[in-house]
């Protein structure tokens, strides 16, 4: 396939000897074809390593060059639909996004508006964690053609200067999510103790004033109201395992892991399988998993509406392979704020333990969240709560 089609390029026009200077005739001039040929203007864009399409005004890609075939080809396994032509540009932004490329959410944005005419240029920056760890330039400059569109280029930037982006970017972004999620979950704990066990402990105490205070009660009403509470004290002994077992999985070493997550399922009312999974764990590859199955179940459970919830942990050589998948909405990871603090922490804690996390969804299609944990730990420096 010709990548592209280029409207010749007219050359300086010739002028007769006589007509020049002195000057201009001892003056080097550089030689030019009188025009670029359709034939080499596709050599020069099939010869870039820039990775380059064509897109009209709903991103879908009507032409790409070489570099950007040879991407779709070997990323196939990494990316959720092909992207070679004829598929859609936007889909591609949002698969990485849903893969941990927060960046990629406003660049369809804005490629669609130089496809449209609404801008002359733009140009942003992402990282392609999800697949080879580059950090890519993207530039969009309107289609010179008849028909709406831009030519959107992603340039890669060199290993050294990749690793230095995603250093900062990381010593950035990490801090202020852990920060985040940090907040929020005190707030959670707060609104825990505020609501629930506070209010546990004031019906228990209201029922013990009622008791001591009544010297004529019954025996029948006195060991009534006994009875009553013991009822919450037990509750609210049950309310603070709960949470205790929330703040730290104590379960992780008693039981291990695939114990601990079946309880957790069973609870949840999931269904869970397990197989090929070593009793001796690390302890840090353990909590990791329980921590992301932890959350995918409660977002299910709030946001889904799913009627079925499936949980399957697999042992794999060296890493451990955990899907968490539901029938119910599913969301768009480019816009929901389902994409927000939930599956941000989800991406950190699998990275942090040198994993990977996938998130395959879509509205109305269910959701599949997919981590892959090696037994080894990543950092010992950096852990999550």
């Amino acid at each position: 396939m010709r990548p592209f089609e280029s409207q010749a390029v007219a050359g300086p026009r010739s002028r007769s000897p006589r007509a020049r200077s002195t000057t201009e005739q001892r003056t080097p001039t550089a030689v030019l074809p009188p025009a670029v040929s359709p034939d080499l203007a596709n050599a020069i864009v099939g010869s870039l390593a820039d990775r380059i399409v064509v897109v009209d005004d709903d991103g879908v890609i009507t032409a790409a060059n070489p570099a950007w075939m040879e991407f779709a080809r070997t990323r196939t396994h990494a990316l959720a639909r092909p992207i070679d032509v004829g598929a859609n540009y936007f889909d591609f932004c949002r698969d990485l996004v849903a893969a941990g490329c927060q960046e990629m959410m406003v660049i369809p944005d804005g490629v669609r508006a130089v496809a449209k005419g609404a801008l002359s240029f733009y140009q942003s920056e992402y990282s392609q964690r999800a697949l080879d760890h580059e950090w890519c330039l993207v530039t969009a400059t309107p289609l010179r053609s008849a028909r709406a569109g831009a030519v959107v280029a992603h340039t890669i930037f060199s290993r050294d200067t990749s690793a230095s982006l995603f250093a900062g970017a990381a010593s950035r972004d990490v801090t202020s999510r852990l920060i985040t999620a940090q907040e929020n979950e005190r707030i959670r704990i707060g609104r825990e103790l505020h609501d629930d066990l506070g209010q546990q402990a004031a019906l228990l105490a209201v029922k013990l004033d009622e008791l001591s205070g009544n010297a004529r009660i019954s025996a029948a009403r006195l060991r009534a109201g006994v009875a009553d509470a013991e009822r919450l004290l037990h509750e609210l002994a049950i309310s603070i395992h709960e949470l205790s077992h929330q703040l730290h999985p104590a379960k992780l070493k008693l039981l291990g892991l695939v114990a601990t997550l079946e309880g957790v399922c069973r609870d949840s009312g999931a269904s869970f399988t397990a197989a090929g999974v070593p009793a001796d764990v690390p302890e840090q590859t353990a909590l990791c998993v329980y921590r992301v199955t932890q959350e995918a179940l409660q977002n299910a459970a709030k946001h889904s509406g799913a009627k079925q919830i499936r949980v399957r942990l697999d042992g794999a050589g060296t890493h451990l392979a955990l899907r968490v998948s539901d029938n119910g909405c599913g969301f768009d990871p480019a816009s929901s704020d389902r994409a927000g603090i939930v599956l941000v922490t989800m991406h950190e804690r699998v990275e942090l333990s040198g994993g990977r996390l996938r998130i395959h969804t879509a509205l109305g299609s269910g959701t599949i969240i997919e981590a892959t944990v090696p037994f080894f730990q990543a950092d010992a420096n950096h852990q999550l709560p």
